[in-house]
């Protein structure tokens, strides 16, 4: 069985390899790119792209979320500019207005368990890789968050699990009582 740092190591892989085959400049990609990923024991995962937008917050919604309930993971890529900072904080400046910025490209991903683990590629340092094993912060992590629950919310509603009736939520019956 693979650990979880070599099954979200064969996701990156495969999301890198997708990047440099279908964009001319990797660390701008002009939308955020969001995968659907199967999970298997012995093999490599599978990655499927289900949807991209502008705004990657504006796509982890739940309309993708349905489409994300699919799989077993998912993942999204996104570019940006990131800047130095002194002791963990900024100086105030926005990354993108930093005299220091550097392009980054952001690859986020959610197992079934809710745990997010990233990789960060700057473009002057081709080739390195920085990886964040659950450690996430701030607004990207919490909105994937909420689709991690949305996603789980479909995938029990689907199952039988949970049941939907006029509006609310509960538990689906297992077994019919016949007392």
């Amino acid at each position: 069985m693979k650990t979880k740092m070599e099954i979200f190591t064969a996701v990156d892989e495969q999301v890198e390899k997708y990047v440099v085959k279908n964009f001319d400049d990797i660390f701008t990609l002009g939308k955020a790119q969001l995968f659907g990923i199967d999970i298997y024991k012995t093999v490599d995962p599978i990655v499927q792209k289900i949807g991209d937008h502008k705004d990657v917050y504006d796509m982890l919604n739940p309309m993708h979320a349905i489409l994300g309930a699919d799989y077993d993971a998912f993942g999204l890529v996104t570019t940006g500019w990131a800047a130095p900072t002194v002791n963990g904080e900024d100086d105030g400046v926005a990354p993108s207005k930093h005299p220091e910025r550097v392009r980054v490209r952001l690859f986020s991903f959610c197992d079934v368990q809710g745990r997010i683990t990233s990789s960060l590629r700057f473009a002057n340092k081709e080739g390195e890789v920085t990886y964040d094993e659950n450690q996430a912060r701030g607004a990207m992590r919490d909105a994937m968050l909420d689709f991690h629950y949305i996603t789980e919310t479909f995938r029990l509603v689907r199952s039988g699990k949970l049941g939907v009736a006029s509006g609310e939520l509960g538990e689906a019956p297992t077994q019919k009582d016949n007392n």
